[in-house]
């Protein structure tokens, strides 16, 4: 059970209630409690103190429920930092060898990152890459805009290559207290739904997904009693290999309560994905679709979004038009060809881009882009 907090009742609130106690056990005899009498001095200075002392109370409760529950070995997450790889684009060619050093800093909407390795461009060459973090620790950020460095003589500009991912903000007081009275309740005995999720995210390590349905047969059609089917989903956005499904059947089966259990991937269902825009006359047509691309492949990456929930294209187009240079109401989004949400089979299911293709429209002149993976 929490350590139960003390009313953090302010020191104004504690002199009113000295006055009145004053009053009362003086029966009456105490008339001056004016700011200017010497008994009010004397109440507002234990007031004072009486609220110093319900605040390191306070503060020591909360200390000390912090170190009782960390005796039961569940550690509390820590914050981690997002990282992407970017890509250095040069203003041209040049006979000699071109470098940035590690620690190289740039912002991407007010976000610092820094590189954590060199980037090392060859003679005639226009690009190249290197992975970058996050200086603050934290979920993934948006990192649609563009992004701002102090000016390198050679360098053009910075852009992702790839969307940072993995951050990953500190774990709430809440959640960690919930984990270990989940911990304590399971004990080595798996038997709710919930049970048999928290030890497949476990294994399979933070960002993972997992979802079980109770009675479901290992056909995934039937439901009988004494079934139980967990689907699973990497951290990365991967299914899971066979020596991961066999090695959680066999451990989860050991633990579960009266109950077969199957393991199986999540269900990939590949779609394919249009959009059509107008840009704005300033803006750079390759540069905008990179940047809806990285938006968008980051909200529909697998593991993202809840399993089984429904592709809306009306979302996708509200996600387009936040991108810088994209003309206000004028988008359009398909899901396989309709413009309308795309329904999964099951729960277990999750949408995975096939084809991915971008067409940007400025006075009557078409831009196409493939961002379709392989």
């Amino acid at each position: 059970m929490e350590a139960p907090q003390i009313d953090t009742i302010t020191a104004i609130a504690l002199l009113n209630s000295a006055k009145q106690k004053a009053t009362e056990v003086s029966k009456g005899k105490l008339t001056d409690l004016t700011e200017a009498s010497p008994v009010t001095a004397i109440l507002e200075a234990v007031s004072l103190i009486g609220t110093e002392v319900i605040t390191k109370v306070n503060a020591l409760a909360s200390t000390l429920e912090a170190n009782r529950i960390s005796y039961f070995g569940v550690e509390k997450f820590a914050g981690k930092a997002s990282v992407g790889t970017v890509q250095v684009n040069l203003t041209g060619v040049y006979a000699e060898t071109f470098s940035l050093p590690v620690g190289f800093k740039f912002t991407c909407n007010g976000i610092e990152f820094e590189l954590t390795q060199p980037v090392t461009i060859e003679p005639y060459q226009l690009n190249g890459t290197a992975t970058a973090i996050s200086l603050s620790l934290g979920s993934d950020t948006n990192v649609s805009g563009s992004i701002a460095f102090s000016p390198v003589p050679k360098v053009a500009s910075l852009e992702w290559a790839e969307v940072p991912t993995g951050g990953q903000d500190e774990e709430s007081e809440e959640s960690w207290r919930n984990r270990i009275l989940g911990t304590l309740r399971r004990r080595d005995t798996l038997i709710s739904e919930d049970d048999f999720e928290e030890a497949t995210r476990n294994y399979l390590g933070t960002n993972s997904v997992a979802l079980a349905v109770g009675r479901l047969k290992p056909n995934l059609v039937n439901y009988e009693n004494g079934y139980v089917a967990v689907f699973g989903f990497n951290p990365d956005g991967t299914e899971l290999t066979n020596a991961q499904r066999s090695y959680l059947e066999s451990s989860l089966n050991r633990r579960a309560a009266m109950a077969q259990i199957n393991v199986f991937s999540v269900n990939l269902v590949e779609f394919n994905l249009r959009i059509i825009a107008g840009y704005e006359d300033v803006a750079n047509p390759g540069v905008v679709s990179e940047a809806i691309a990285l938006t968008i492949k980051n909200y529909l990456r697998p593991g993202n979004l809840e399993l089984g929930r429904m592709i809306f294209n009306k979302a996708i187009e509200r996600r387009v038009m936040n991108v810088s240079g994209i003309v206000d109401g004028n988008v359009s989004v398909t899901l396989n060809g309709l413009a309308q949400p795309l329904a999964l089979p099951n729960a277990w299911s999750v949408g995975k881009l096939k084809e991915f293709r971008i067409v940007l429209v400025n006075n009557g002149v078409e831009n196409s882009y493939d961002f379709s993976d392989g």
